[in-house]
């Protein structure tokens, strides 16, 4: 009798082990969830922000975005940085005199042109040495343009855009979803024909749902969190059919209009 009162008090001991433990482990899943969440879309939100400095840099080269990540890392790999440098500032009298920024670039391109030809060693030379040397030696500069410059500029294009956060060797890491199932990419989804009523205006959207990067955590709190968003959908769409519904991931940019390609999370 007491062997079998023994065995009873372990079995209930061991019971209610097992109901603490389950009570504990209810309330932590959903806080370890979301604390892994946060920390992984951190990164992600990170990746998808320096793809957002990429994409804009594209199109102001080609007019237009890529779907293809690959030529995105080829164009910043192969595309040197242009900027135009301007020094000083066009005068009263010089715009009566008809000049423009054209004419004066023109100008001076010519006359650079010409100095290297006479002295080609001043290739070699900073643009401010050839600059001033210029500026000295031609009759016209000297006596219209001394302290104008105007030039176009070439960098490379992952140092100048990322400063040294990625090399040609690790550019290609952009293309990925941190802590995403299988080398998994963001998907990238574009519409250069949109427009609106008075420009066309190109749409870009590039995103990284919760099944790529959540994937391997808790299963029954990942399928809360996609319902949750669903819900939360069918509620907005109710409202209003043609609203842009809620994204079940992270994501910068829409098709649904302009939106100077935020991120869902700003």
């Amino acid at each position: 009798m007491k062997v079998t009162k023994i065995i009873i008090s372990i079995l209930l001991a061991a019971a209610a082990l097992f109901v603490g433990y389950l009570s504990i482990d209810s309330v932590l899943t959903p806080i370890q969830f979301e604390e892994t969440k946060a920390e992984r879309e951190a990164k992600i939100q990170e990746r998808l922000l320096d793809l957002r400095t990429a994409v804009n840099e594209y199109k102001i080269v080609n007019g237009c975005y890529t779907d293809n990540l690959d030529s995105l890392v080829y164009f910043l790999k192969n595309t040197p940085k242009r900027e135009i440098y301007k020094e000083g500032s066009l005068s009263e009298d010089q715009m009566k005199r008809k000049l423009t920024e054209d004419s004066i670039a023109k100008t001076l391109y010519k006359a650079r042109l010409e100095v290297l030809k006479k002295n080609p060693e001043l290739e070699k030379v900073s643009l401010d040495s050839l600059y001033t040397y210029v500026w000295q030696e031609d009759i016209v500069i000297k006596d219209s343009l001394v302290g104008f410059r105007r030039d176009t500029l070439e960098s490379n294009m992952i140092q100048t855009l990322y400063g040294g956060k990625y090399t040609e060797k690790t550019i290609d890491e952009i293309k990925y979803i941190p802590y995403g199932k299988d080398n998994a990419k963001f998907a990238v989804e574009v519409d250069n024909e949109y427009t609106t009523s008075t420009i066309a205006m190109p749409l870009i959207q590039i995103s990284a749902h919760y099944n790529e990067y959540l994937y391997d955590l808790d299963a029954q709190e990942l399928v809360n969190l996609i319902d949750k968003v669903e819900k939360l959908n069918e509620e907005k769409l109710a409202k209003d059919p043609f609203a842009e519904p809620n994204f079940a991931g992270t994501k910068i940019g829409s098709l649904y209009g302009p939106n100077n390609n935020a991120g869902n999370w700003e």
